[in-house]
C-alpha cells in the first residue's frame, strides 16, 4: 500500500470520482487516526533498549549474568510494546466496529423511512382505487346486481359435488 492510498483511506487525501468508466467511491469509509504510543508500547521500548545495553556490558566487562538479565529485559520489553501493539489495534478495530455500526443503523433508519412511505403510498391508491369501484358500482346498480349474481351461482356450481 502506498503512502497516497493509506491516506486516501483515512479519508484525507479525496479518492477517485464516479464517472463514466470510473468506479464508484466506497459505501463505507474507515476513519483511522494515526495512533499514539500507549504506555506500555513506551516501556517496552526502553526496557528492550535498557536490556541490549546491559548485554553489551557484560559481555564488554565478562560478567555473563549481566548478559543474561540483559537477554531477559529484552525478551519482555520486546513483549511488553508488542502487548501496546496489540491493545492500540484493538482499539482502532473497535473505534472502525463503531463507526460501521452508526453506518448501518443510519441506513436501516433510511430504509425503515422509505418501507413506511411506500407502504402509505400503495394504501392510499387502494383506497382510491376500491372509492372508485364502489362509485362505478353505485352508479351502474343493475349491472352489479347481475355481476354479483353470476358470481354467486357460478361458485355455487362449482363448489357442488356434481355437476
Amino acid at each position: 500500500m502506498t503512502m497516497r492510498t493509506g491516506l486516501r483511506a483515512a479519508g484525507v487525501v479525496p479518492g477517485p470520482r464516479a464517472g463514466p468508466g470510473k468506479p464508484e467511491m466506497p459505501a463505507f469509509r474507515f476513519h483511522r487516526k494515526v495512533s499514539s504510543m500507549n504506555r506500555d508500547r513506551i516501556e517496552g521500548g526502553f526496557r528492550h533498549i535498557r536490556g541490549r545495553a546491559k548485554t553489551a556490558v557484560g559481555a564488554v566487562t565478562g560478567h555473563p549474568m549481566s548478559q543474561v538479565d540483559g537477554a531477559i529485559d529484552q525478551v519482555a520489553g520486546a513483549a511488553q510494546y508488542a502487548y501496546g501493539q496489540a491493545r492500540d489495534t484493538a482499539r482502532d478495530l473497535r473505534r472502525d466496529g463503531e463507526h460501521l455500526i452508526d453506518e448501518a443503523r443510519g441506513r436501516g433508519r433510511a430504509l425503515a423511512d422509505e418501507t413506511r412511505e411506500r407502504g402509505q403510498r400503495y394504501r392510499d391508491e387502494a383506497v382510491q382505487r376500491g372509492r372508485a369501484v364502489v362509485r362505478r358500482a353505485e352508479d351502474n346498480k343493475t349491472a352489479t346486481l347481475l355481476l354479483v349474481a353470476a358470481a354467486a351461482f357460478s361458485f355455487g356450481w362449482l363448489a357442488r359435488r356434481t355437476h
